[in-house]
């Protein structure tokens, strides 16, 4: 992530216990592991690795994740599940589709970085 002060970011709930909608948060500051973030109110919220956005609770812990934007945070979560959905219709097929062929499957690997 390229991350500057002042930006914000979408942070979204790992476990939505709470019952939290998912919402913005502005950086506050910027160290080389960590980015320091606060709601818009300036209530300091946590920090976030400035690599993956997955914020810090200690103890192996990510209690979120934050996202460039609420849009991208909807396109990983559509990416997900059409990964999702193409996973399950492989699974359940027992044999290859009829005209695929050997250098069709290589084709699919290598374009789906597998």
């Amino acid at each position: 992530m390229n991350l500057h002060v002042g930006q914000e970011l979408w942070y979204v709930r790992s476990d939505n216990r709470r019952n939290q909608p998912n919402h913005a948060v502005t950086v506050t500051k910027i160290g080389r592991k960590w980015a320091y973030i606060a709601l818009p109110s300036g209530h300091e919220y946590g920090r976030i690795d400035i690599e993956s956005g997955a914020a810090d609770a200690g103890n192996y812990e990510s209690p979120g994740h934050c996202y460039l934007s609420e849009e991208d945070y909807l396109a990983a979560v559509a990416l997900s599940e059409a990964w999702k959905v193409l996973q399950r219709t492989i699974q359940q097929r027992f044999r290859p589709p009829s005209g695929l062929n050997l250098a069709d499957i290589e084709a699919a690997t290598v374009m789906l970085h597998l």
